[in-house]
């Protein structure tokens, strides 16, 4: 006999639908608002960076890293206390952030890959199909305007770590 795995229900209008979606739980070291894209937190040391997650920018080099997409909020005070946060790093996110910390210079494209920008606090970089760098982090379903609220439905493309 064999067995299959389900990678899919087809059936099913719920984002979480699909096997394809990877969710991991990580410890927020500061407020997290949902849709917006983390990074492992540098200011950790030792195998604690790989347990913290932060916003991420491309305004500092250790905040470039994005790891996904966190699909629950949480406050500084949480943060203090020791709260986690879900983030997306791999699959479907509805309402990434487009753009970060009140950037509104970026218009992303419906099928554009999403990159780290080169710009201060620019998070998600794509100008006429041409990304400025980094990894890509994921590829826009949606057109998204340049504005500070502009957020997009995304295939998250983040290697789990």
């Amino acid at each position: 006999m064999s067995t299959s795995t389900l990678i899919q229900d087809l059936s099913s209008t719920s984002v979480g639908c699909s096997a394809r979606r990877k969710v991991e739980t990580y410890w927020a070291s500061a407020a997290i608002l949902v849709g917006q894209w983390v990074t492992l937190d540098q200011t950790k040391t030792g195998v604690e960076r790989s347990k913290y997650v932060t916003v991420a920018t491309s305004a500092a080099a250790a905040t470039t890293m994005a790891v996904g997409v966190a699909i629950t909020a949480v406050t500084a005070a949480a943060a203090t206390a020791g709260a986690v946060v879900e983030v997306v790093v791999a699959g479907y996110v509805e309402d990434a952030y487009a753009n970060s910390a009140g950037a509104a210079t970026v218009k992303v494209v419906a099928g554009a890959q999403m990159t780290m920008g080169a710009g201060t606090a620019v998070l998600l970089h794509e100008v006429a199909g041409v990304h400025t760098q980094g990894q890509a982090i994921g590829y826009a379903l949606e057109v998204a305007g340049a504005t500070t609220t502009a957020r997009v439905d995304c295939i998250v493309t983040c290697s789990p770590i």
